[in-house]
């Protein structure tokens, strides 16, 4: 996001994102900054409904990070994770949202490609792509936060044993 900025001649860090927490939070303290420098691109807004993503795969180079895990050789079964505590809602509406965000963010379409970088793919249905992704985990009302805690770090591990960016 804040590269995606500077590009655009928004200057920001990291850290007013993380302090402000929502585009308009984050607009209103940066107060108007003027005209982009000469030559920066716009930043993208949202794609239509119905826009197509990414026309067809293509080459992307690797992420900082994913470069100094592919330096240091501890590539495999890496992963990132955040447990939400969420309103009641659907499987239909978790999979909006999550297939909204895979269109919108190409880092989320990654696929490595070869210890060089990664092809970043279309995804021509958000929503259906990220169905397929969604696990569904029954537990027992009278659940404690124990049993809740060690039932997600179950599935978590199988989840994460079943990276392998090799395959």
């Amino acid at each position: 996001l804040v590269g995606r900025a500077r590009a655009a001649g928004v200057r920001f860090s990291a850290r007013h994102v993380f302090e402000h927490r929502t585009p308009a939070g984050l607009a209103a303290a940066l107060g108007e900054q003027g005209p982009r420098e000469a030559g920066a691109a716009a930043v993208p807004g949202p794609r239509e409904a119905g826009a197509a993503a990414v026309p067809g795969p293509r080459n992307a180079p690797l992420l900082p990070l994913m470069s100094r895990l592919v330096t240091r050789g501890r590539f495999d079964q890496y992963h990132q994770s955040v447990t939400l505590t969420l309103p009641p809602t659907t499987r239909e509406h978790l999979a909006a949202a999550l297939g909204a965000l895979v269109e919108r963010h190409e880092a989320l379409r990654m696929r490595v490609a070869n210890g060089e970088g990664f092809t970043v793919e279309p995804v021509d249905d958000g929503p259906a792509f990220a169905d397929a992704l969604l696990t569904r985990v029954d537990a027992a009302p009278d659940t404690t936060d124990e049993e809740a805690t060690a039932l997600a770090a179950a599935h978590t591990a199988a989840a994460r044993d079943g990276l392998d960016p090799a395959a």
